[in-house]
């Protein structure tokens, strides 16, 4: 039962951005149905590998692929999605296809 379990972890790990969150909540139900003790510490367990994949892992691969420092990268991470809805709001988000000029 543990490998299969793991096995729908690594799978739904690969979905970006839900793939994680699906596999907490998943097994996260499975281990709360065993127990509640198991419960809370698999849901612990899944926080904590999800800020420490986000906050540090992702950073550091993505700025060896593309040669910056992590810290460049964890901060272009955070604004980026603030850039976009800033742009939206004041009417300057284009489409992909039309041009300024």
């Amino acid at each position: 039962m543990p490998s299969a379990l793991g096995l729908v972890v690594a799978i739904l790990d690969l979905i970006p951005l839900a793939g994680a969150t699906i596999a907490a909540i998943l097994i996260g139900t499975v281990a709360f149905i065993h127990s509640i003790v198991a419960g809370i510490v698999v849901v612990v367990f899944f926080i904590v590998y999800q800020q420490i994949e986000n906050h540090f892992l992702q950073p550091v691969v993505y700025g060896r692929t593309v040669q910056l420092s992590p810290l460049i990268v964890l901060i272009s991470v955070l604004i980026a999605p603030n850039w976009r809805a800033f742009s939206a709001r004041s009417g300057r988000f284009l489409s992909p296809g039309r041009s300024r000029f």
